[in-house]
């Protein structure tokens, strides 16, 4: 999967993986994060960008906060509408280059194993920053750039070329799945928020992840 193409295919593997055995390892460390975030930032508006088939939204207090997911996907936004059925809840075809929403309209943003699909976070954060209202919170999860080693060796075809990676599994079904992904350090990426009035507070690691948090600032 990548930030530009998203098939069926892309999107049943995606769906597989974390309705299977991911949801059990991001139980463990990722959604008490997210959670703890959530609370901690006393939001009543959330944005969920890349919202997947919507499994973050069952770690929303949805009785506290307005909450909308936007995926590039429409296979994955069917299957959101199916698992999160709940009326508080809003999926909306989208992606983070051009998110369709008014500037400054949630209060916090949050963003789970998307900011590695991304060739142009400099883009992407303009447009997150765009989106939160002044003191706003965000919060992203992401490949950790100390360990894109691990990242890509569980590829059995793979290829670089400077920032972008391509990784080819072959399923059991004899088809190959590739994913594409976008290596930046993490200098950069922070650069990148800061330059979107995008101040990161705190940095977290878990497994392979990292996660960047704090609030957009007055510029």
């Amino acid at each position: 999967m990548n930030d530009r193409d998203f098939d069926k295919a892309a999107a049943d593997e995606w769906i597989a993986t974390i309705e299977g055995n991911g949801r059990r390892v991001r139980a463990a460390d990722l959604y008490p994060h997210l959670r703890n975030w959530f609370i901690k930032s006393k939001i009543k508006s959330v944005l969920d960008l890349g919202c997947g088939q919507g499994d973050c939204s069952h770690q929303i207090d949805l009785n506290s906060c307005a909450y909308t997911g936007v995926d590039p996907s429409a296979f994955l936004l069917d299957r959101a509408k199916e698992v999160c059925q709940d009326p508080k809840a809003h999926f909306v075809l989208g992606n983070a280059y051009s998110l369709p929403f008014e500037d400054c309209c949630f209060e916090g943003v949050f963003s789970i194993a998307v900011w590695h699909l991304l060739e142009d976070k400099a883009k992407a954060s303009k447009e997150l920053s765009r989106v939160i209202r002044e003191n706003g919170h965000f919060l992203i999860v992401a490949a950790n750039p100390g360990s894109y080693e691990e990242w890509t060796r569980t590829y059995s075809e793979s290829k670089s070329n400077g920032i972008k990676f391509e990784g080819t599994n072959v399923l059991s079904d004899g088809t190959k799945s590739t994913d594409r992904l976008y290596l930046h350090s993490l200098d950069e990426i922070v650069k990148h928020l800061n330059g979107a009035n995008l101040q990161v507070d705190e940095t977290k690691t878990f497994r392979t992840a990292i996660a960047l948090q704090g609030r957009k600032i007055v510029s």
